[in-house]
């Protein structure tokens, strides 16, 4: 069986055209873009875990101006990223490809914050990333990370739809979908202390009679928490 590195590898370039094409990924983009904007400082050196097509770590080093290293386990989100940094000319953001948990001495130096959009739902081994990311932030330092919602109606419609129709794809992979207060729990011994959380994804038609019906936390797919160190 594919790996969820190869599986995106795969769809990396419709994956990428999403964030200009998908109401879902505008939206994506929104709430993220003013995340970073409101808790990450300008000139930050940022640790980007799962950049896919490098879409936040363009973003910060555009504007933000921050120095930002993007990882990716998927060989053509990588070539994606590398293909725009040249077009842009770039030179505070690079990228490599690595697959999650990372390894001991793999960019050990302090980073001043962390992020990553949608990625650790695929990942085994939680504990061994969040280790990374403890060992990797300074103390004073903002992780940003999102997983899908636990809370969400459409969440649990989908678990039932891939085992009966085997669909969507990508959920073969899906290793984690947490509440806001699991995450807490889970990050807990490292002592990061929360400042925010948000959900979201709830375009669609479908999406917005939920939202219409219920509270937030049951209409929403996805949710982004913000610790500081």
């Amino acid at each position: 069986m594919k790996s969820a590195s190869q599986f995106h590898s795969k769809i990396a370039s419709n994956f990428d055209a999403l964030y200009t094409s998908s109401p879902a990924f505008q939206e994506r983009f929104q709430v993220w873009s003013e995340v970073l904007n409101q808790y990450i400082p300008k000139n930050s050196r940022v640790l980007d875990l799962g950049c896919g097509s490098g879409v936040f770590s363009f973003y910060l080093a555009q504007e933000k101006n921050c120095e930002v290293i993007g990882i990716d386990g998927a060989e053509n989100m990588i070539r994606l990223c590398e293909e725009r940094r040249e077009h842009l000319g770039l030179e505070q953001v690079r990228f490599l490809q690595a697959e999650l948990p990372l390894s001991a001495n793999t960019l050990i130096e302090p980073f001043d914050a962390i992020i990553s959009s949608s990625v650790l739902e695929y990942i085994d081994d939680l504990p061994a990333v969040f280790h990374n990311i403890d060992v990797r932030l300074r103390k004073g330092g903002i992780l940003v990370v999102s997983f899908p919602n636990r809370h969400s109606m459409y969440r649990r419609m989908e678990k039932w739809a891939y085992r009966l129709l085997g669909k969507p794809a990508y959920y073969q992979y899906v290793r984690h979908v947490i509440t806001p207060q699991q995450l807490d729990e889970m990050l807990e011994k490292y002592d990061f202390r929360l400042k925010h959380v948000q959900y979201y994804a709830s375009s669609g038609k479908f999406m917005r009679m939920l939202r219409a019906l219920l509270p937030e936390k049951f209409a929403t797919n996805l949710f982004v928490s913000v610790y500081e160190k």
